[in-house]
């Protein structure tokens, strides 16, 4: 009889990297992510986003407007990534042109505000699915 390996998937944390000029906008991420799997960390600007970006981000989630920047600026400098990380836009106002916009980019998608708990998990899960398959340990 042929033994199977035995797999476990590590509860990998994931690091979202939220840009947002609104401090409440990473509140709000944090009380519906699971806090165990996320680690949200924010950056209200492109300046403090750029920075961030270094530490290797799972996924980004960019306000469509910085006060020194877009979600265009944004995604080139994550381009320079190694493994660059899917990229979501978040705005109050999204309309098929910005969907189209974006994804034309290499965008992952478009996250409509005020945000809601099951588009956010959603548009999340997608994204990281897209991204790469998590690592599986055989013993």
């Amino acid at each position: 009889m042929k033994k199977l390996p035995a797999t476990t998937t590590t509860q990998e944390n994931i690091t979202l990297l939220a840009i947002s000029p609104s401090q409440e906008d990473c509140h709000s991420l944090e009380n519906i992510l699971d806090r165990d799997r996320w680690t949200v960390q924010g950056a209200r600007s492109l300046r403090e986003a750029t920075a961030l970006l270094r530490l290797g981000p799972s996924l980004i989630l960019c306000e469509k407007d910085l006060p020194d920047g877009s979600w265009k600026d944004v995604f080139r400098a994550a381009g320079g990534l190694d493994n660059s990380p899917p990229l979501v836009v978040v705005s109050r106002h999204a309309d098929e042109q910005l969907w189209a916009e974006v994804l034309n980019w290499g965008g992952y998608d478009v996250l409509l505000k005020p945000f809601e708990r099951s588009e956010v998990s959603r548009v999340m899960g997608m994204a990281l699915r897209h991204r790469a398959p998590f690592s599986v340990s055989a013993a």
